[in-house]
C-alpha cells in the first residue's frame, strides 16, 4: 500500500512539474515570439507618434488647416518619433486635425521574422489642453505590403 501510494504521489509530480512546460511551448514557439515583439514594438511606435502629435498640438492655439496638419504629419514620420506613413489625412475648425497613419515594425527571434503593420488614426484639436486621440482604422488599399524592411507578415491592432 505505502509503494502503491509513493508511485501515484511521483506520478501526480510528474504530471505537475510537465504541465508548466507544456504550456511554456508556446511561448517559445520563434514565430510567435517574433509576432509578440514584432507588435509590441509597432504599439510602441504609433503611441510614441501620438504623444509626439500631442505636443505639436498643444504648442498652437490656431485654428486646424493645413500648415498645422503639415507640422503634425512631420511629428509623427520623423525618425525618433514615429517613422508611420501618412495615408490619409483632414484639418477643419468643426473636426480638428485627423491623421490616418500605418506604422511597421519587424521582430525577429532565432531563426523567426515577422513584420507586422499598425494602422491608426490620431486625432485632435489644437490648444494648450489639447489630447491626441488614436484608434484603430482600416489600412489604405493603396498601402503597399512590400517595404523597406520586407513583406508585411500581419496587420495588428492596438490590442489583439
Amino acid at each position: 500500500m505505502v509503494a502503491g501510494a509513493r508511485v501515484r504521489v511521483l506520478a501526480a509530480t510528474a504530471v505537475m512539474l510537465a504541465l508548466p512546460g507544456a504550456a511554456g511551448c508556446q511561448s517559445l514557439d520563434p514565430d510567435q515570439a517574433a509576432l509578440d515583439l514584432a507588435t509590441e514594438r509597432v504599439r510602441d511606435q504609433a503611441r510614441t507618434s501620438a504623444a509626439a502629435m500631442q505636443a505639436v498640438l498643444r504648442e498652437r492655439t490656431a485654428p486646424a488647416d493645413q500648415a498645422l496638419l503639415h507640422s503634425l504629419e512631420q511629428a509623427v514620420t520623423v525618425p525618433g518619433y514615429g517613422v508611420g506613413t501618412v495615408f490619409d489625412r483632414a484639418a477643419g475648425s468643426a473636426e480638428g486635425i485627423r491623421l490616418d497613419v500605418a506604422f511597421d515594425q519587424a521582430g525577429e527571434v532565432r531563426h523567426a521574422r515577422m513584420l507586422v503593420r499598425l494602422c491608426v488614426r490620431i486625432t485632435g484639436r489644437p490648444g494648450p489642453e489639447a489630447e491626441a486621440v488614436m484608434d484603430d482604422v482600416a489600412c489604405g488599399p493603396a498601402l503597399p505590403t512590400h517595404t523597406d524592411l520586407g513583406t508585411v507578415d500581419r496587420v495588428v491592432s492596438l490590442s489583439d
